[in-house]
């Protein structure tokens, strides 16, 4: 059976479409099982002449990985998108799926890369959100916690320990490497991975975020510096690391066209959920049409090369 998965942030997941779901049953305890979701706008029950759905109607009808497999029509699809979530979150929901199925062979994982600014921090909150306890823990988003006040973080200090210690361009130096290690991890199991970023630098060869097009390698590689200095080994010529532009040139980027239109399919411009900036349906079928295109091609270099 051949298993096609979409990996990313909400706009793989679909979850601007719908409003927030509880994921516990009602004794409070975390449940398996996803709920009927509600449409997020009056806009969006009118658009598709419903209040409720679910999750597999979603992904099959309304995000780009539900698209793309129109195209690819493989037999199973699974969306592990994380609305809100960053690489780390991509990562571990692979690891974990590994651990269970163990084979990945007549595998294909598509992932939309999430922007590199998101980096969990574990923070633990006090007397909010009418917790039984009046300690809560959570792993965020350190960018989201650090913008405001709104989770009552503990003191000052800690606020500013989290802003000292983020810097996106090491984020960038570890996300590039939280890649290619997950590549190679996908192919060692049998299965294939590729990947592309919705910043839209698509130009018929790659399809790179904004992270690596618009930041310049030298201040991300001066990490690989700090690191090596840092970290004494016995054996550097066998622990250090390579150029980090080597290791981008490894990773299995979509080749994608330029010139793709995507106006008013967003949800806001389209008049169905205001303020919002993901993807229409229509917006997602654009998206998923660029992408077979850029599979084919890129198998067809594969072939070339073999």
């Amino acid at each position: 059976m051949k298993t096609l998965i979409g990996l990313g942030c909400s706009h793989t997941q679909g979850s601007a479409f719908v409003k927030n779901f509880n994921a516990k049953d009602e004794l409070g305890e975390r449940t398996q099982i996803v709920p009927e979701l509600e449409f997020a706008s009056d806009e969006l029950k009118k658009h598709y002449n419903n209040t409720l759905t679910t999750h597999e109607w979603i992904t099959k009808n309304l995000t780009w990985i539900g698209k793309l497999n129109n195209y690819l029509k493989y037999d199973k699809l699974l969306n592990f998108g994380f609305g809100g979530q960053g690489v780390e979150a991509n990562v571990r929901a692979i690891h974990n799926y590994i651990f269970k199925v163990g084979d990945l062979s007549n595998h294909l994982i598509i992932h939309q890369v999430p922007h590199f600014d998101r980096s969990e921090f574990l923070v633990k909150l006090f007397n909010i959100f009418n917790y039984p306890s009046n300690e809560h823990i959570i792993v965020s988003q350190i960018k989201t916690l650090i913008a405001g006040d709104s989770s009552k973080i503990e003191g000052a200090y800690f606020k500013q320990a989290m802003v000292k210690s983020y810097d996106v361009n090491f984020n960038t130096f570890k996300f590039i490497w939280e890649l290619y290690q997950l590549q190679d991890l996908i192919e060692s199991k049998g299965g294939e991975y590729r990947c592309f970023s919705l910043d839209f630098n698509w130009d018929n060869e790659t399809s790179k975020p904004n992270n690596i097009v618009r930041t310049k390698m030298d201040e991300v590689d001066k990490f690989r510096d700090i690191i090596e200095n840092d970290y004494k080994t016995y054996h550097p010529d066998e622990t250090n690391f390579p150029p980090i532009e080597e290791v981008i040139d490894r990773i299995n980027w979509l080749p994608l066209s330029s010139g793709i239109n995507l106006k008013n399919q967003r949800l806001d411009t389209a008049g169905l959920v205001p303020g919002d900036g993901h993807f229409t349906e229509e917006g997602n079928e654009n998206i998923a049409n660029y992408l077979f295109g850029g599979i084919k091609k890129y198998e067809k270099t594969l072939k070339e090369n073999s």
